[in-house]
């Protein structure tokens, strides 16, 4: 059986050097920070919007207005108006309220208007009172007569028997009217129709 001693030997030594080693040594400073306020923002969103602003439509319109020419001045003094009709008046019309037309101008006033032979004329004018004489038609054409503007007659057609109510409007027969077509009836030009009343 092997034995082991173990032997401690002591080594003196003379003297003990501490030597100082300086080991860098991170140092942390902490440096006081403001505190930080997180304050809320309102969320800002860019739009970009559009505003259609209505317009009104422009349209271009050519408008071609025609003037009328200027009426030229009538002398028409001394001009008598012609109706273009006679009435006749006998004992047996007296108190009829009417009288019957006995004569008649072709294409004349009258006529164009609607008036024949033998058509009893109940009234002229405005006037709306029964013809009883040739008097008071004269008087009536007088008063109320005006070249170139409407005379109300209303009679009853020997033809139907109805009775109408028409518009004449006179023209005249003087010579100085002769360049004025619309208004100038040349007698010697027409016809004068007549004849007996029917009985």
């Amino acid at each position: 059986v092997e034995r082991v001693v173990e032997r401690v030997v002591e080594v003196p030594v003379d003297r003990v050097v501490e030597k100082r080693i300086e080991v860098p040594v991170e140092k942390i400073v902490e440096v006081p920070v403001e505190r930080v306020v997180e304050v809320p923002v309102e969320k800002v969103v860019e739009v970009e919007k559009i505003v259609e602003v209505p317009v009104e439509k422009i349209v271009e319109v050519e408008r071609i207005v025609e003037v009328p020419p200027k009426p030229v001045e009538r002398d028409l003094s001394g001009c008598n108006p012609f109706v273009g009709f006679g009435l006749v008046e006998s004992e047996k019309t007296k108190g009829r309220g009417n009288l019957p037309v006995e004569t008649v101008w072709e294409h004349g006033p009258a006529y164009e208007a609607g008036l024949r032979l033998d058509d009893e004329i109940h009234q002229i004018g405005q006037t709306g009172q029964p013809i009883q004489s040739l008097n008071q038609v004269q008087n009536i054409i007088r008063s109320e007569a005006r070249i170139g503007q409407p005379l109300r007659v209303a009679g009853v057609s020997r033809q139907t028997g109805k009775p109408y109510e028409t518009q004449i409007i006179p023209r005249t027969t003087a010579p100085k009217a002769a360049q004025w077509n619309d208004i100038y009836y040349n007698t010697k030009a027409n016809r004068k129709l007549g004849h007996s009343v029917k009985k």
